[in-house]
């Protein structure tokens, strides 16, 4: 049944003449059109991130002394005390008086 029906339709397609002579017009001037369009939006793009480049190189900078100086070494300790060797962390901590 599915395949009288497919033949139907492919009989129906095959006597339908298409004029393409409609939709070839111009089209290669339309997809190059399109091309340099493409063309012309990329380096908008590509010099926004140049000029993005020194405010996130300045971010990268003030994070880094961010924590170099507010982050202590103790703020280390207290992580690896979350560890297995919690005892060990604690015992180093009284005797040397950290």
């Amino acid at each position: 049944m599915n395949d009288m029906k497919l033949e139907s339709l492919l009989g129906a397609l095959r006597g339908k003449v298409v004029n393409t002579a409609r939709i070839e017009h111009g089209f290669e001037t339309r997809m190059m059109a399109t091309l340099r369009q493409r063309q012309a939006q990329e380096p908008a793009v590509f010099f926004m991130a140049w000029k993005l480049a020194p405010m996130f190189l300045a971010l990268l900078f003030v994070m880094g002394g961010w924590v170099y100086t507010v982050a202590s070494p103790q703020g280390a300790v207290h992580f690896s005390a979350v560890g297995a060797r919690h005892e060990e962390v604690q015992m180093v901590r009284y005797m040397t008086g950290d």
